[in-house]
């Protein structure tokens, strides 16, 4: 009698097995699990650390409802080489099921090799390379903003120094729309810096030519290294400084290295902040900080994931090719046939210490 008991109890198990299987979606993981690849330390760690930050918010936020998300974060320190053993380290040893990338140099490299593994990854820095792929760009692209920072240019300079980093096709590319958009209005004599020097001959050449305006297209530090050239070079300040995004996020790195003054009524092209002011409410409460431009994209890159897991991974970029709509802390969460959430531009200048709108 015992046996019979046993073995009715075990085709009971087995039973109530079967049925919880078929009621779980095909492919859906109890845990998804994210590798983040951030700049964590390094030039741009204040940029990782807010990003981070946003990321633990959103999971922490799920969990509330009852939906785990496991992160795993690797730092890329802003170098690709770095970002490339990253990515092999989450696919091959930690079997992630997405992919979250920031730094603009390590897209570059990533891009390519994702897209063949297709692994789904959401970008929040700017890529030149947009493509019906696996990669979807969730920060909007710059291929409006440059231009537009061109434009506004040569409405206010005669003459411009069009300075950008000879360290990669992302600041070539900035170069590139800038000069679209100055077109005829202006005359334009291009510099490109050299990642391995102190910068010093390429901008003594650079001021020689006399212009009446430069840019900063290069990576904080070597943007740095210029700025505290120019200033040597020009102590007069008669060079005026066009701002552009990259710098404007970072630009209190540069007050703390170069002080203020340099940048003076500089113009700068940008996204719109469309952060949300609960999203920024929260982030304040829990971090006793303002949230960085870039932590919106952060928190719904990780929710956007959350939300298409319950499907089966093989449909992800389907869903997100079609029709996706999200509301996220960064705004309504769209993309477009090449994966990338169209811009909108504004016009900014710096006065009184902080970059205001202007018409």
């Amino acid at each position: 009698m015992n046996k019979i008991l046993i073995g009715v109890g075990v085709l009971v198990v087995i039973a109530l097995s079967i049925f919880a299987l078929s009621n779980t979606s095909p492919g859906t993981p109890s845990t998804i699990t994210i590798g983040v690849i951030a700049p964590l330390s390094g030039q741009y760690g204040f940029l990782g650390e807010s990003e981070r930050n946003a990321m633990l918010m959103a999971q922490e936020d799920l969990a509330a409802k009852g939906q785990t998300v496991r992160l795993i974060f690797e730092d890329d320190k802003y170098e690709a080489r770095t970002g490339l053993t990253a990515y092999q380290k989450l696919k091959n040893i930690d079997n992630v099921d997405a992919l979250i990338a920031v730094s603009a140099p390590i897209l570059e490299v990533l891009k390519p090799v994702v897209a063949e593994d297709k692994m789904l990854m959401l970008s929040l820095g700017e890529s030149q390379f947009h493509e019906n792929d696996t990669v979807f760009q969730l920060m909007p692209a710059s291929d409006k903003i440059a231009p537009k920072l061109g434009e506004e240019s040569a409405k206010r300079f005669k003459n411009i120094a069009v300075v950008y980093s000879a360290s990669g096709s992302l600041w070539k590319g900035w170069h590139d729309d800038f000069v679209k958009g100055v077109g005829a209005g202006a005359h334009e004599t291009t510099f490109a810096m050299p990642a391995d020097s102190d910068l010093r001959t390429e901008t003594a050449k650079m001021v020689a030519s006399k212009p009446d305006a430069t840019t900063v297209f290069l990576p904080l530090e070597e943007g740095i290294k210029f700025l505290k050239n120019l200033k040597t070079l020009d102590p007069l300040h008669s060079i005026k400084i066009i701002c552009d995004g990259n710098m404007e996020f970072s630009i209190q790195k540069y007050i703390d290295e170069v002080g203020s003054e340099i940048f003076a009524d500089c113009i700068s092209t940008t996204l719109p902040n469309t952060m949300t002011a609960s999203f920024t409410a929260a982030y304040k409460a829990k971090f006793n900080a303002d949230p960085i431009l870039t932590a919106d994209y952060a928190y719904d890159a990780v929710m956007l994931i959350a939300d298409i897991a319950n499907k089966s991974p093989d449909t992800w970029v389907a869903q997100l090719n079609n029709e996706y709509s999200l509301q996220g802390a960064s705004g309504e969460v769209r993309f477009n046939s090449v994966g990338t959430r169209n811009p909108e531009v504004v016009v900014h200048q710096f006065k009184d210490g902080k970059f205001v709108e202007i018409d």
